[in-house]
């Protein structure tokens, strides 16, 4: 004759079971959005930093393009001051060679 407990206990022993693969699942689950509470934290970080550059090397390419404004005006200064010098060179030489004639 089999003993009348085995059924209940067999029975208890599946649902002890199945709420241990529940519960370990659910642990699983609480460890991934930890993990992923603590990336997103990361990334936040990270993209603060990010931000930080971005401002950083737009402050650069502004003092950049007014550089660059400097020289450009600086070389059309220095073009001038060659025309001007040939301008005047080529009085100076034509002057002289009038007084030679």
């Amino acid at each position: 004759m089999v003993n009348p407990w085995y059924k209940p206990l067999g029975e208890a022993a599946g649902a002890i079971t199945a709420l241990f693969a529940v519960l370990g699942y659910m642990a699983w689950v609480v460890s991934r959005i930890i993990n992923a509470d603590r990336d997103i934290k990361e990334l936040k970080h990270d993209l603060r930093g990010a931000e930080q550059k971005i401002v950083a090397l737009d402050g650069k390419r502004e003092d950049a393009a007014r550089e660059l404004a400097v020289l450009k005006n600086t070389t059309q200064n220095l073009e001038n001051m060659m025309t001007e010098t040939k301008d005047m060179m080529k009085q100076v030489l034509d002057a002289v060679t009038k007084s030679r004639r």
